[in-house]
């Protein structure tokens, strides 16, 4: 205990003297330590299964798609029914889908607010094994029609909004609150923090839906599951599989080539694609801990090269080489252990800015960076594996008697082969992650900027959704939203308006089944894109109508809302050219399909747009758009065009929606670029992760190319000294530093470049569509670590020809 003691105080001391030394190397360590941190907090989801419910291995999500085809989100309510009657592998199987509520709190007069809410069966919050922490979950017989209007809230909504303080849990007093016009009473408040999936939903609804009327054709269901005890996802998979055919003989017309897939909740939160990226995130901060590992070492080395007079006399007068290994072990931990400890402060520091910004909202919290006691062990133990790393390789070194006392006399620099090695290696570490950086930053520019087929540019628009009180029918949302369009495009300025239920590139389109009225070729996958939009949609995204014709004003519900004869109205879609070339090559128009349960005529052929936001999957998604007035949505998003400017667009579009329904809530009129901006918040803040660590390994490795270079210099003085005696000129004693730097910055750029060669295939082949890697990018990398290096070795070289030769031959 005395040794570790003494040692500690001559770590202490040395660090004092060698104040440079102790900042460079904490501050490479504090930014090594705070990336590995926030990548290994937003990793623990995927590499830990650390979902916030009990037993999460065993939570599985069931959807069905076509048997080639595994993508797809939803579960068809009867289908649903039928595999939670049926399933001896599961426990519990859970329904709960998303639905945008209007709510007033107080005055019935007041403002309604929208608000996202998700409408659960009653097994949901038992198969996550939650619970409200006040008051009680939904019962069944809240669950069936005619039952009491009845929410859950949470936590942050209640105290919000509600006299925490009147309330009398004992009695089911809660609180009141106005949804889509009816009174709904609070029956229970989650736990702070409580996420269901999703962390902007603050209220929870029951699933009310006769079993008998279950549609078996539009899925609508987020099914969540239990495994039994003695379950697991294989043998549910092979249980399902047994189903499928079940479900198909009893009802051919819908379920045919019925494929039911399952996998753990866990890998479904989070697609494959983003799991790669998150893993390139994780190995980028293993090249950055690499960078900073060879770092230190190489700094810790050449300053202990400095030592050797002092490790001399130690061994001189008796100390054991074990104890003079432990004295540079203790120095290097040390430098570790302050290091971590920045980087600790600098990651809760980056975890509050983030947490604070409007991207946390769109971040999955399986990926959300946490910062608790398992994340602070980590960075100890992470620091404590860094000094002990970086210090070991000197300390072997330093601590030979034989190699140490011949140094120490030596009048001439020692061999630095080891120093040279470790910064060509660094510099080709961080060549490997400087290109990655940059690929994966130019992939999610071209991802963000690819044409899409579609102009978004002067448009406006505006979220709606209309309240189920004042219209309950699909005629009532039809006519609304009719009628909104018709002010809006009688109003001075505006060219076109139109409405849709989602934008291109939405990440939340809803599928439905395509099912044919001939024969059904087995190759042709049933799942859709179905969106409905109004007349002029293709027109104000000017989006070519390349057969056929778009939708008109005869497009109506029912024939009685036409100047027309019912034989001139029938449900028409228009599809887009992915779908026609896909399932009719010999010709779109006039074909009659059912989509889920209605069938259409196709009356046109769309040119392809960018529907749904990827990350590139080799073409666009098959797209049908039916008539928003025969297909009504009570949320919808308005888009008008016009010759004013954007300001005066928008406070027409909520002008005329206030004017038309004073009761209808209403979000902030924004341009549609920048509502397509924001689906890409998520991949903006991944790329911006990776520049930072990109930048942090150019910082680490210009310290590493600076703290190597300057002590070659200090260690020949003696040497430059006699060759500007003997007449060299100052330029060829600059050149001859820089050389030395640049030649290992050369090594280093030569061995990296199969690394970049991997990890850029390794990039484009989960951002498909993007190329491996610009001669723009790779010649800007190059040449931002060459100028690193001739900044890092110009310093040193400047300092070597400041020195006059008289003080260094006589300080020799």
């Amino acid at each position: 205990m005395l040794g570790v003691s003494s040692d500690l105080a001559i770590a202490v001391r040395r660090l004092r003297q060698q104040k440079l030394l102790a900042l460079v190397c904490t501050v490479g360590i504090a930014l090594t330590i705070a990336a590995n941190v926030n990548v290994f907090g937003g990793m623990r989801g995927l590499l830990l299964g650390a979902l916030p419910y009990d037993e999460p291995d065993r939570l599985v999500y069931i959807w069905q798609g076509d048997p080639n085809i595994t993508a797809g989100t939803w579960l068809t309510p009867a289908n649903h029914l039928d595999i939670t009657k049926r399933s001896t592998q599961l426990d519990e199987l859970s329904a709960l889908r998303w639905r945008t509520v209007n709510v007033t709190f107080g005055a019935a007069d007041s403002q309604p607010i929208a608000e996202r809410s998700q409408v659960l069966s009653t097994e949901v919050l038992s198969v996550l094994r939650a619970a409200p922490a006040i008051g009680r979950g939904f019962s069944l017989a809240e669950t069936r029609p005619g039952a009491e209007d009845v929410v859950i809230v949470s936590d942050e909504l209640w105290r919000e909004h509600f006299d925490t303080t009147a309330a009398e849990p004992s009695r089911g007093d809660l609180g009141v609150l106005t949804i889509d016009g009816r009174e709904h009473r609070v029956v229970g408040v989650m736990p702070p923090g409580f996420e269901l999936l999703d962390p902007t939903t603050r209220l929870w609804l029951p699933l009310v839906e006769d079993p008998s009327t279950a549609s078996r054709s539009i899925g609508s269901y987020f099914a969540i599951g239990r495994l039994a005890p003695e379950a697991s996802v294989d043998s549910l998979r092979a249980e399902l599989a047994g189903l499928e055919n079940q479900l198909e003989q009893e009802h051919p017309r819908v379920n045919r080539e019925l494929a039911l897939h399952v996998s753990s909740l866990r890998d479904r939160l989070v697609d494959p694609r983003t799991r790669s990226l998150v893993q390139f995130a994780l190995g980028a901060v293993v090249f950055l801990l690499m960078i900073t590992a060879s770092n230190l070492t190489n700094l810790l080395y050449a300053q202990g090269e400095s030592r050797r007079s002092e490790i001399a006399t130690r061994l001189a007068l008796g100390a054991g080489r074990r104890r003079l290994i432990g004295l540079v072990l203790t120095e290097s931990i040390l430098l570790a252990v302050l290091g971590g400890t920045l980087g600790l402060a600098l990651a809760a520091l980056g975890h509050r800015i983030i947490a604070a910004s409007p991207m946390w909202a769109q971040v999955p919290f399986s990926l959300r960076p946490q910062l608790d006691w398992a994340v602070v062990t980590y960075s100890f133990v992470l620091s404590i594996v860094v000094g002990v790393l970086v210090g070991l390789l000197p300390a072997l070194r330093l601590s030979r008697p034989s190699q140490t006392l011949r140094a120490a006399t030596a009048r001439h620099a020692p061999r630095r082969a080891l120093s040279r090695t470790l910064v060509v290696v660094q510099m080709s570490f961080a060549l490997v992650l400087m290109a990655g950086a940059g690929v994966m930053v130019q992939s999610f520019q071209e991802l963000e900027a690819a044409a899409g087929g579609y102009d978004d540019k002067g448009i406006v628009t505006l979220r709606l959704s209309l309240p189920r009180s004042s219209y309950p029918e699909a005629s009532d949302l039809a006519s609304a939203g009719q009628e909104i369009l018709d002010n809006l495009r009688s109003r001075s300025g505006v060219q076109l308006a139109s409405l849709m239920m989602e934008p291109p590139r939405s990440p939340g389109n809803s599928r439905v089944d395509m099912s044919w009225l001939g024969a059904d070729p087995a190759d042709r996958p049933s799942q859709v894109i179905w969106l409905p939009v109004a007349t002029d949609y293709f027109e104000l995204l000017r989006i070519p109508i390349l057969t056929g014709r778009g939708f008109l004003d005869r497009d109506r519900l029912t024939w009685e809302q036409s100047d027309v004869s019912p034989s001139d109205v029938s449900r028409v879609a228009v599809v887009n050219r992915a779908l026609a070339e896909r399932f009719f090559p010999e010709g779109a128009i006039g074909q009659r399909v059912r989509l889920g349960d209605d069938t259409v005529e196709i009356i046109g052929v769309a040119a392809n747009t960018l529907q749904e936001m990827t990350l590139g999957d080799g073409g666009p998604p098959p797209v049908a758009f039916v008539a928003h007035a025969q297909s009504p949505t009570r949320s919808m998003l308005l888009a008008i065009r016009g010759e004013a400017d954007v300001s005066h667009l928008a406070t027409l579009l909520s002008n005329t929606v206030s004017s038309f329904d004073s009761e209808i809530p209403l979000a902030r009129p924004i341009e549609m670029k920048e509502l397509l901006a924001s689906f890409f918040v998520g991949f903006r803040l991944y790329a911006g992760f990776m520049g930072l660590f990109g930048l942090v390994a150019l910082a680490i490795a210009a310290l590493g190319i600076y703290g190597v270079t300057a002590f070659s210099v200090a260690r020949r003085l003696f040497e430059l000294a006699v060759r500007r005696a003997l007449g060299a000129n100052g330029r060829d004693v600059v050149w001859l530093v820089l050389r030395e730097g640049l030649g290992l910055a050369l090594g280093g750029l030569l061995i990296g470049i199969p690394g970049v060669v991997l990890v850029a295939r390794g990039i484009a082949s989960t951002l498909t569509g993007t190329a491996p890697i610009s001669p723009a990018v790779a010649g800007a990398v190059i040449v931002v670590l060459a100028g690193v290096a001739l900044a890092g070795s110009l310093v040193p070289a400047l300092t070597a020809l400041r020195a006059h030769p008289a003080s260094a031959l006589r300080s020799n």
